[in-house]
């Protein structure tokens, strides 16, 4: 299990990995210093990793939490959340995606990752385009796991996305943070969903509820390997409440 300082120096996954390993951490702390490390840490996971809305969500959650048990439950259900709203959006998004087709990614997405293998278990003949995501490379990585999952896999460079976009039959993003106004991902996410759109590509971002953070709440800096997208009319959300447009998004979720 990563340590405390492994989690908060990690750059190469999503927040949904890094979430996940977070609360089983703090769940294995003894009840004598449980709250108070967990308060601490908690801070600076929010801290580290500001473009990551669980983080936010998490430290809302324990900051004035002063039972060991109560906390112990607190994180069991945030565990099983972030593990059953898995689920929910690989099976939504595995079942709208085509038959057969390209799909173009970028970064290193657990929940896109688990719809393309939902599709893929499911039957569905995909080729999958992963943007190498500079500085770190976490599109090789998403890459590999593919392949070894028997998907068909092609890694693109960063610089050559404007001309492979029209190979393209959707545009699939994970996400860090949703936004009343805008979500936040990868950096790079914000160009890819651009071109996609001027060629009238489906953009379809994947994220749950749990990383849903009031605009006023983020800060206005955030790390730089990640940026903030504005919502468009045309994009499609897959979350753990179906597959949304933005207005049912802001109406069902962001009230």
């Amino acid at each position: 299990m990563p340590a405390i300082h492994q989690l908060l120096s990690d750059n190469t996954r999503g927040a949904t990995s890094i979430f996940r390993d977070s609360l089983q951490l703090f769940l294995s702390y003894p009840d004598e210093t449980a709250v108070q490390q967990v308060i601490n840490e908690a801070k600076q996971l929010k801290n580290q990793f500001n473009a990551m809305g669980v983080f936010y969500n998490l430290w809302n959650t324990v900051q004035t939490v002063q039972e060991p048990t109560i906390l112990q439950n607190i994180l069991n259900d945030l565990l099983s959340s972030i593990d059953e709203n898995q689920q929910a959006i690989a099976r939504i998004g595995g079942n709208h995606l085509p038959a057969s087709g390209t799909v173009l990614t970028i970064s290193n997405s657990t929940m896109v990752e688990s719809a393309i293998r939902y599709a893929h278990d499911s039957g569905k003949d995909l080729k999958i385009l992963c943007m190498r995501s500079a500085p770190a490379h976490e599109g090789e990585l998403f890459a590999s796991i593919l392949k070894k999952n028997g998907l068909a896999v092609e890694i693109i460079e960063d610089n050559s996305v404007h001309k492979r976009i029209k190979e393209a039959d959707v545009v699939l993003l994970g996400c860090d943070l949703l936004g009343e106004g805008f979500f936040i991902n990868k950096r790079g996410s914000g160009s890819l969903a651009g071109y996609a759109e001027r060629m009238n590509k489906p953009v379809w971002i994947l994220g749950d509820t749990l990383r849903v953070v009031k605009d006023g709440d983020t800060t206005q800096g955030t790390d730089p390997l990640f940026e903030r997208v504005p919502y468009s009319s045309t994009m499609k959300i897959a979350c753990e409440k179906g597959f949304l447009g933005y207005k049912e998004l802001k109406d069902f979720i962001l009230k």
